[in-house]
């Protein structure tokens, strides 16, 4: 009895460890006596995550009843499977931000939103209930701004900017879904199998609640300005574990909010398709390695929204679904996430021919494995998605039949593209800090070698790997898509560009600010320059000289308004107006 009891109160700890540890990392990071000793121990922030997904039980879960409406941390099927890969893709990018970031004077705050963020994704995974995971998500929402505004550049802090405007946007959307839930569904336990009573709202602030943390169309924008601009490090968690933070939204809330999920089915398969080939036609357009990587991404994850909708439409295959989201997570977040890591090492791989040749072959593996490569965890799980799409009603059947091939034919597209926009060395750092780099990327790689393989799920879905029908399914669309990307590129060649055509990073964004530079402050400037006695339409002299004359006075009320003294008391004056409207309401 003794020994069960101890056994239990350490799956405990390890629950509680697993967002708490990063947490508690922070704290000691900002104590200036230990904190060498704590970013050498950095790594270790990730070990509780990854023996929870070894020996804790799903059975066991921790209850909080006092905080708010009660608050559980557990690891369910699917919960294990994300935090398998989200786990290993935060201890590689810690590892190599460790090397990366050692001579950089702000590496400290870096780690205390890093650790923040990682907390974040961890607890959201564990949280067995709607309000935890909102909380878990928003922590882990806010703490990336930090990550991609760490070089504090003008790109940067831009890019910061925009993510940080959607972030609130998307937690308002969040937080009104979560009330609407809380008012019609039993619950706000991921366990109680009941289905809501939600309909087409609830739907639309869910999808673009979570798809502006997952990439979705039409809200994907973020991702291809804030990669460039982060740390390789930061740039890896973003797109291999926190952009399946929506996706992992979208399969715990879909099914506890909404009363019939199948209705908005082929609205969310629509929407991953336009992704899927979206993210690649866009991506052709850039010039920057990680910005290219940022829109495969969306791509790949317009491949699992695609797969959501499949579950959303067969909910007698849900649970099948589910577990091939799960292993076309752990394939992406692995591949991603190294693929960021070795275009950093890239750079700071200067006159190092050996380095650079082992580093482009590891990358050209990687990239053959996005594509679904025989043999490869890309096969796998794209083979999968095929079984998948097979299980739907005409005419979807069909149609995925027809276009996935296409998707793994795009996919190989971009990939060679990306090779001939992969960066040169252009630093030099020392051979101590490389090799530890060097050491991350490689256990990275060993993660997409493995990482798959040694997940006991995956072995439902080896369909007859030595098949040949099975291997040309997986290799034709490679050798179109090779042959296609290389006279893309031999047409860039030819019109002395290295894309056959350009596209601002963020595309819809980037165009907005174009048409801004090229329309609209033109168009300020003419105002401003106009003689007194001339008029213009929207810009007449009264109103020019009305703002120039109260512009300093304004400025003046803006400062008064930014003090913190004043903040807070308007804060807690809209408390006390709340409580007295709740008194009488």
């Amino acid at each position: 009895m003794t020994g069960i009891n101890f056994q239990s109160g350490l799956h405990i700890l390890l629950l509680s460890s697993g967002a708490g540890l990063p947490l508690l990392f922070v704290l000691f990071l900002w104590w200036r006596p230990c904190r060498k000793t704590v970013y050498a121990l950095l790594p270790l922030t990730t070990l509780p995550a990854l023996l929870i997904v070894l020996f804790v039980p799903s059975e066991v879960v921790v209850e909080v009843p006092w905080f708010f409406m009660g608050g559980r941390m557990g690891i369910d099927p699917i919960g294990r499977a994300f935090l398998f890969f989200t786990a290993l893709v935060w201890c590689f990018s810690t590892l190599f931000g460790q090397a990366s970031l050692s001579d950089d004077p702000n590496r400290y705050r870096f780690f205390g939103y890093f650790l923040v963020a990682m907390a974040g994704n961890f607890g959201l995974i564990l949280a067995q209930d709607g309000l935890g995971f909102y909380l878990f998500f928003a922590m882990m929402s806010f703490a990336a701004y930090g990550l991609i505004i760490h070089d504090d550049t003008p790109e940067a802090l831009r890019a910061g900017r925009i993510y940080l405007g959607l972030v609130i946007i998307g937690e308002v959307l969040l937080f009104a879904a979560l009330l609407m839930i809380a008012g019609m569904a039993p619950g706000l336990l991921f366990s109680t199998g009941q289905p809501g009573t939600g309909g087409a709202l609830l739907f639309v602030l869910l999808f673009l609640g979570f798809g502006i943390k997952a990439g979705a169309l039409p809200v994907h924008f973020w991702l291809p300005l804030a990669h460039p601009v982060a740390p390789t490090a930061a740039s890896a968690v973003l797109s291999g574990a926190m952009i399946k933070a929506g996706l992992l939204g979208w399969l715990r809330f879909y099914p506890l909010g909404l009363s019939n999920p199948g209705d908005y089915g082929e609205i969310v398969i629509v929407l991953g398709l336009i992704a899927a080939f979206y993210g690649v036609v866009v991506g052709l357009g850039q010039r920057e390695a990680k910005t290219v990587l940022a829109y495969s991404s969306i791509s790949q994850m317009g491949l699992m929204t695609i797969l959501t909708g499949c579950a959303m439409l067969t909910p007698t295959y849900r649970a099948t679904i589910f577990s091939v989201i799960a292993l076309y997570a752990i394939h992406h977040g692995l591949a991603k996430s190294t693929l960021f890591l070795g275009t950093g090492l890239l750079k700071s791989s200067k006159n190092q021919y050996s380095q650079r040749c082992w580093l482009t072959a590891g990358l050209i593996f990687i990239a053959l494995t996005l594509a679904g490569f025989p043999f490869t965890s890309g096969a796998m799980v794209k083979t999968a998605l095929k079984n998948v799409s097979g299980s739907l009603a005409p005419p979807w059947s069909g149609i995925l039949h027809l276009l996935l091939p296409l998707t793994a034919v795009a996919t190989m597209v971009l990939m060679v593209h990306f090779f001939t926009v992969m960066p040169t060395g252009k630093a030099s750092s020392s051979k101590r800090k490389q090799w530890r780099e060097m050491l991350a990327w490689g256990a990275g790689l060993l993660g997409v070698v493995a990482g798959l393989r040694l997940w006991p799920e995956a072995a439902r879905f080896h369909y007859g790997i030595l098949d040949s029908a099975v291997l040309w399914n997986g290799l034709w669309p490679i050798l179109m898509g090779s042959v296609i990307g290389w006279l893309i590129h031999r047409m860039a060649l030819r019109a002395e560009k290295e894309s056959i055509f350009e596209l601002p990073p963020g595309d819809i964004v980037g165009v907005e600010g174009y048409w801004n530079q090229r329309k609209i402050i033109p168009w300020f400037t003419s105002i401003q320059q106009t003689p007194p006695g001339d008029t213009q339409i929207f810009g007449t002299p009264g109103f020019i000289s009305f703002f120039s004359k109260y512009q300093g006075e304004l400025g003046k009320r803006e400062k008064i308004l930014m003090r913190w003294k004043v903040i807070g008391i308007l804060y807690l004056t809209l408390c006390l107006c709340l409580i007295v409207l709740f008194a009488f309401y």
